[in-house]
């Protein structure tokens, strides 16, 4: 916003023209495109309460330095429409923090907990009082929202929850932002990402994060965490519903090791990844990951990571596409 100047003279003095100039300045300031700072590339962290240990403020700004947004998880729906929430040191200090946008998250207890709530209004009712009240205390400017491994029959009862969420919070609180992760839609398993139905979610959520991790995890074979070119086919689906302005492109900072001959896969963060960079032959994977191989108890493991490489070309990525920004999942494990 423009700061406007007091302008004082002498009464003997015409202001004719000094009014004609502001005029022109001020309709030059307006008619203006935005500057490149307001249409910057964004950062979004995740941080899960307990991964970053600070002993002192100083080193809770140097974990969240450089990132524009700190979404906060530890908010939980239960069945009933009941949320559950304490405070933490974490949001005390990115309360009083100036080098970022606090952002609350919330999520469900459990896969059941969201089943019995989303199949039922008035505990869906219940649940949109529970967080407009909670809204009203914090006086939170945006809401984000994690619905994962639920059915796509669950639909019906998620747009319910938001179409009731949008009317009832800005009536009440004003304007909010309310945002969604979604799992990606292509070549992904469709029993997860069917319940997050773009259609639906385009006419209420304010933005989306696009999940592109977890490409190959616990349960699957070896492979990379994500793909740029798998995140590029799903950017490519995901602005058929929303505009590019209205997209972050969630990346990984972990990975997951396989023990050969099977598919269970342990998670590690890309800093574990960093050490076995250095005591392990590990090479660029084709996705952009890093493929590393060594000997875990004995037994041969293969190990799929994304690393900070990775993370910078996802996010070349989505500038290509002028997207809004990327998300991180999550911070502490960069």
């Amino acid at each position: 916003m423009s700061h406007k100047k007091i302008l004082s003279q002498r009464t003997s003095i015409s202001i004719f023209p000094f009014i004609m100039i502001c005029a022109f300045a001020l309709s030059f300031v307006y008619c203006t495109p935005q500057s490149p700072a307001a249409n910057k590339f964004l950062l979004w962290g995740y941080m899960v309460p307990g991964t970053v240990k600070p002993n002192t403020h100083l080193e809770f700004k140097r974990a969240t330095a450089g990132y524009d947004f700190i979404a906060l998880t530890g908010l939980k729906l239960s069945a009933d429409g009941t949320l559950r929430y304490a405070m933490t040191a974490e949001e005390i200090f990115l309360s009083s923090a100036s080098n970022s946008n606090l952002v609350f998250m919330i999520t469900f207890r459990g896969t059941k907990d969201g089943i019995a709530l989303l199949s039922d209004k008035k505990r869906i009712d219940a649940a949109v009082s529970a967080i407009c009240s909670f809204v009203d205390k914090k006086k939170s400017g945006h809401l984000h929202f994690d619905y994962e491994y639920l059915p796509q029959s669950m639909v019906p009862g998620l747009e319910y929850f938001f179409k009731k969420l949008k009317n009832t919070i800005r009536k009440t609180s004003g304007r909010i932002r309310l945002s969604m992760a979604v799992f990606p839609q292509v070549d992904f398993p469709s029993k997860w990402s069917s319940f997050h139905d773009l259609s639906v979610l385009e006419r209420y959520c304010d933005e989306i994060v696009l999940m592109c991790y977890d490409y190959h995890r616990n349960g699957t074979v070896p492979g990379p965490v994500t793909d740029i070119a798998w995140a590029e086919k799903n950017i490519r689906h995901v602005i058929k519903y929303f505009a590019p302005e209205r997209i972050w492109l969630g990346m990984p900072a972990y990975g997951y090791a396989w023990k050969d001959g099977g598919n269970k896969a342990t998670a590690f963060s890309a800093r574990i990844g960093k050490s076995l960079q250095k005591k392990n032959l590990c090479v660029r994977d084709v996705s952009g990951t890093m493929r590393c191989r060594y000997i875990s108890e004995g037994s041969p493991v293969t190990a799929y990571f994304a690393d900070e490489k990775t993370r910078e070309l996802m996010m070349d990525l989505a500038r290509a596409y002028s997207l809004k920004g990327a998300a991180v999942w999550r911070v502490g494990f960069d």
